[in-house]
């Protein structure tokens, strides 16, 4: 009986681990802000949790898993789009899309291109950030009316591959902000928890650079 036990509890682990995930903080399996708010439903435009506002010291970029590891406080904001601003804009004067570079994945929220911009400015131009993503999610979002055009729009992608072409299929998609059930749903379901375990039972660091025990990293 006790044999029987033990393996329904081991049966039954991932699962409550896997649903779990739902009701514990959005950040427990997590090193780093963009993971913890990244939105894995291929159904919505939005890149993060809408309305968010976590504060978590970010490990990952260099050395991680060692007594080196680089760790930073980072805290992260999201609007009601999910885009990482600090207010949502519907008529912003200038408006950056681009990938992580614009996002500021490895920065606390006063850091990122779009507050160091709105600082420069001294308020006097509304500057608004969509990133990560591609252009034709901006015309996405314009056609839908949420946001209007802006007078200024300045597109960066800098790190893997040349944009693709815009598709006119793609013009009228509809575009609405994700539900609590499937913010609920996507954070139940994503994984992280048996991600997490795997790792840490196998002793695997993920593609980083895990770096060396000792000081004289480079």
């Amino acid at each position: 009986m006790k044999k029987f036990l033990i393996n329904i509890a081991l049966f039954s682990l991932p699962i409550i681990l896997l649903f779990s995930e739902a009701f514990l903080p959005v950040e427990f399996f997590s090193y780093r802000p963009w993971e913890a708010l990244m939105y894995s439903h291929s159904d919505y435009l939005v890149p993060y949790y809408p309305n968010a506002d976590l504060t978590m010291e970010s490990e990952g970029d260099l050395c991680h898993h060692t007594e080196n590891a680089i760790k930073k406080n980072e805290r992260w904001v999201t609007d009601s789009l999910g885009y990482r601003n600090n207010i949502f804009i519907s008529n912003p004067d200038i408006l950056i899309i681009g990938d992580s570079f614009i996002v500021g994945s490895s920065l606390t929220q006063d850091s990122t291109l779009g507050n160091v911009l709105n600082r420069h400015y001294g308020y006097d131009k509304s500057i608004y950030t969509m990133s990560p993503s591609p252009f034709i999610d901006f015309v996405r979002i314009v056609n839908s009316g949420k946001i209007e055009k802006p007078k200024t729009v300045i597109f960066s992608n800098v790190e893997r591959s040349i944009p693709k072409a815009l598709d006119k299929s793609q013009y009228d998609d509809d575009v609405h902000n994700p539900s609590e059930l499937s913010i609920f749903k996507d954070r139940a379901t994503r994984m992280y928890s048996l991600n997490y375990l795997y790792a840490r039972i196998t002793g695997k660091n993920g593609p980083g650079v895990v770096g060396i025990n000792g000081e004289m990293f480079f």
